[in-house]
Formats: structure tokens, C-alpha cells, sequence
């Protein structure tokens, strides 16, 4: 005997079925849980069956046999009978099947009934009354989703959010182990919040090769973005200002060989600096169509071109 577990009785007679290589009706089959669907995926629980194949799988081939030696002189005649038999046999598996179905159907509804008779409000009432309670259920369902939905999208003055933004995010690292300074928050312009950290343990935050600084600036633009819309701009012991000393030093002769040639593109640039890199060259060529490009690694790296002229 072999356990099979799946979603319903009829997917588990299946799934015995191909794994002895057999039909349904060849199958020894022992129900050790009826499945049930539970009230809102809660208290769900899978058909689990144990089966066997008992039927030998060379019968009809031994009736074959039998069949041509009583009858060698009649072979025309075996050939239509044996035909018959498996067509006889095959109308019989596919009953035995459909009867399966329908008992795995009345199975699962009964099951579904006795769920719905243990709701609150629901025993013994009318189809009516059970419809009413289901239209309240969706209603209920929906507004809770709508109000889900909206929760990250609050709509408040940028002054509002950096004063939120200042006080939660002082709490969340007051317990942290690092020696900072108080966390100060402000408006970097009318779309972007400007964090910065200092302290004797600030530097401990960009970890090594600046992959500490990614994470957090991701973290904090993931929660600032997607509740209250703004953009962010993350500062840690003047991190972020040396790289962009850095990034600029690097542009000049990107800058030059367009200004010559009139395209040019960056190297692979790493998190942040794609940023960087990307603002500085729209800043300088409004005109040109400047663009960040994936390569086949998955590399960033920066183009600069000219428009194409519509014909």
C-alpha cells in the first residue's frame, strides 16, 4: 500500500493511478482523510488515501491466449469476441470511473455542508438568509481589502512626513548598538527627504565596499516611497558626498568625448552610483537622451546619445 495526498479525492485517485500505471478501477483504494476546504483557507485540510493495484496487468493477454488455443479453427470469430470483451470492459472501467467521480462529488459536498452548517448565523437557516450572510461576507472581504490597499499611500505635506520620518526612525535605532547622533531629517526639495546619520559609529553603517549603505538605503526608501510617495536621500559620515566627488571625477572624460564625438557611455556602475552618474549627466545634457542600460550579466552602465529626429 502506497500514501497519496492531494487537494481532493479525485486528484489523489489520480495521482495513484499514474503512479502504479493503472486505471482507477485496478486500484485497491482506503480513504484516510476526506479533504475539506475550511472556512477562508482556515482549517483546510488534503484528501490522504493509501492504494494498491491488485489487477494483473497480463489478463487480458492470457484470455487472448486461451481463446486462440480452444478456438484455432475460428479466428475470425475470436478476434470479434475478444473485441467485444474489451469494449465491454473498457464501458465497465469507464463506469466504475464515473461512479468514483460522482461519489468523490458528493463526498466533497457534504463535506462543504457540514462547513457551512458550523458558521455562526448559518445552521438551519433558509437559501435566503445563507445568500444575505455570503453578500455580507464579500462586502466585508472587499472593504477590508480596499482599506489594505490604501494603507501605504498616505497622502500627507512633506513637512508632516519628515517630522514622522524623524521621530520613528530616532526610536528604531535608539535601540540599536551603534554610538550615533541624533538622526536629523529635512527636505532635500519639493519630492526627496534628506537623512543623515553622524556619530562615532556612523561608518560601522556603510560596511565594506558600501554594501551596509545599499541596504539601509533601501530599506528606508522602500518604507518612506511606498507610504508616503517621496523620494529619499541617504547621508552617512559624508558617504554619499564622497561618492559623488568620486562619480565626477570619473565623468570629465565621459563629458569631453561627448562634447567631441557627441555620444559616449559609462562603464558597469555599482547601486548608488548609477543614481549619481544618471542626475549629473541630465543635468549637463538636457538635450541628449541619456539612459541606464542592462548588460547580459545584469551590469547598469549609462548611454548618452542624441535624440532620434521623427520623420
Amino acid at each position: 500500500m502506497k500514501k497519496f495526498e492531494a487537494l481532493t479525492l479525485e486528484e489523489a485517485y489520480a495521482e495513484a493511478a499514474k503512479a502504479f500505471s493503472c486505471s482507477i478501477t485496478e486500484l485497491e483504494i482506503q480513504i484516510i482523510q476526506n479533504p475539506s476546504k475550511g472556512f477562508l483557507g482556515i482549517g483546510r485540510k488534503p484528501a490522504i488515501i493509501v492504494a494498491q493495484c491488485t489487477k494483473k496487468v497480463q489478463e487480458k493477454s492470457e484470455e487472448k491466449e486461451e481463446l486462440k488455443e480452444e478456438a484455432p479453427k475460428q479466428e475470425a470469430k475470436t478476434e470479434s469476441s475478444t473485441d467485444e470483451i474489451e469494449k465491454s470492459e473498457e464501458k465497465q472501467e469507464e463506469l466504475q470511473v464515473s461512479q468514483k467521480i460522482e461519489e468523490v462529488k458528493e463526498i466533497e459536498k457534504v463535506e462543504e455542508e457540514k462547513i457551512e452548517d458550523t458558521l455562526p448565523g448559518t445552521e438551519k437557516q433558509p437559501v435566503e438568509e445563507k445568500e444575505q450572510f455570503k453578500e455580507k461576507e464579500r462586502n466585508y472581504l472587499k472593504k477590508e481589502s480596499e482599506i489594505f490597499d490604501n494603507f501605504y499611500t498616505e497622502s500627507l505635506d512633506i513637512n508632516t512626513v519628515v517630522n514622522i520620518v524623524e521621530e520613528e526612525i530616532n526610536k528604531l535605532f535608539s535601540s540599536a548598538c551603534f554610538n550615533l547622533e541624533p538622526i536629523r531629517v529635512s527636505v532635500y526639495d519639493d519630492e526627496t527627504i534628506f537623512i543623515e546619520f553622524k556619530g562615532e559609529d556612523a561608518a560601522l553603517l556603510i560596511g565594506k565596499e558600501g554594501y551596509r549603505y545599499k541596504s539601509l538605503a533601501y530599506l528606508i526608501y522602500n518604507w518612506i516611497n511606498g507610504k508616503y510617495g517621496y523620494k529619499v536621500r541617504l547621508e552617512i559620515a559624508e558617504f554619499l558626498q564622497n561618492q559623488e566627488l568620486m562619480i565626477e571625477n570619473y565623468l570629465q572624460p565621459i563629458i569631453e568625448r561627448v562634447e567631441i564625438e557627441g555620444r559616449a557611455q559609462t562603464k558597469v556602475l555599482d547601486g548608488i552610483l548609477v543614481q549619481i552618474a544618471l542626475k549629473r549627466l541630465r543635468e549637463i545634457f538636457p538635450n541628449k537622451y541619456v539612459a541606464v542600460r542592462t548588460n547580459r550579466e545584469g551590469g547598469r552602465y549609462i548611454i548618452i546619445n542624441e535624440f532620434l529626429e521623427r520623420r
